[in-house]
């Protein structure tokens, strides 16, 4: 996936839960928020990296936003084929993930 390319991934993690979370992250939001709506987002990669994604649950980047740093995926972050988890943008338009020198996705023992 290129840096400046359209975020739309969809992969496949996990472990089963009839609960699925979904998780919001803008440039003008706070790790302190709850990161669980578009009104409250997270704002930080970093906070999103330390959250276990279950099978089947959806993660948001702001559309027009850019954020820093690489999006780390491990073994127990989801690894259910039948159940995938969702990366994308809302609000009408692309996100970005900067990583300078570094990669965008770290992508680690996972099924997909």
């Amino acid at each position: 996936v290129s840096v400046n390319s359209n975020l739309t991934i969809t992969s496949h993690f996990g472990l089963r839960s009839d609960f699925k979370k979904e998780y919001f992250l803008s440039a003008m939001g706070n790790d302190g928020n709850a990161g669980t709506t578009p009104d409250l987002p997270w704002k930080t990669i970093n906070k999103l990296n330390n959250v276990n994604i279950l099978p089947g649950e959806k993660v948001f980047f702001h559309g027009g936003h850019t954020f820093t740093g690489t999006l780390e995926i491990f073994e127990d972050d989801g690894n259910d084929p039948f159940d995938p988890v969702t990366i994308t943008s809302y609000n009408g338009n692309h996100a970005t993930i900067y990583a300078a020198a570094e990669r965008a996705f770290h992508l680690s023992n996972t099924q997909g």
